[in-house]
């Protein structure tokens, strides 16, 4: 049986511009100018930044710049899509007998809503993302 396992963002869905949504409206409640779509998108794909620390000027150790902030981002995830093609390549696996798995460094708990509201949480055999006490990826 081969194993796969898929990151969420971008890889499956895009979401770039539903991130983007979430940071500033995270920033505009603290107070705080909106950062240009260009940098959060340069910031969240260079691994080993604090992210929360940019983007939100915190000096929080969550495993992601999501974690307690759900709110913002399952409104802007509402607006998210699946890349053409997605369903079809799951369908494939499946029929193969693949074990498909998602790791992300999303929050655990808003990724089934997620995949869900898209259709494809039923292809997943596990869904694994951040939470306080666990690594975020590439370690989870």
């Amino acid at each position: 049986m081969l194993n796969i396992i898929f990151d969420m963002d971008g890889t499956l869905i895009d979401s770039e511009e539903c991130i983007c949504k979430a940071v500033n409206a995270i920033r505009k409640d603290r107070g705080l100018v909106p950062l240009t779509h260009s940098f959060i998108k340069e910031s969240t794909h260079t691994p080993g930044l604090n992210c929360a620390q940019i983007f939100y000027e915190l000096d929080s150790i969550a495993p992601s710049y999501k974690v307690g902030f759900e709110a913002y981002f399952e409104a802007a995830y509402k607006e998210a899509k699946l890349f053409e093609g997605v369903d079809c390549v799951l369908q494939k696996c499946k029929a193969q007998n693949c074990y498909l798995a998602i790791a992300s460094n999303a929050p655990e708990e808003s990724l089934e809503p997620i995949l869900a509201r898209l259709n494809i949480l039923g292809y997943f055999s596990a869904v694994l993302g951040s939470k306080i006490g666990r690594e975020s990826k590439p370690s989870l």
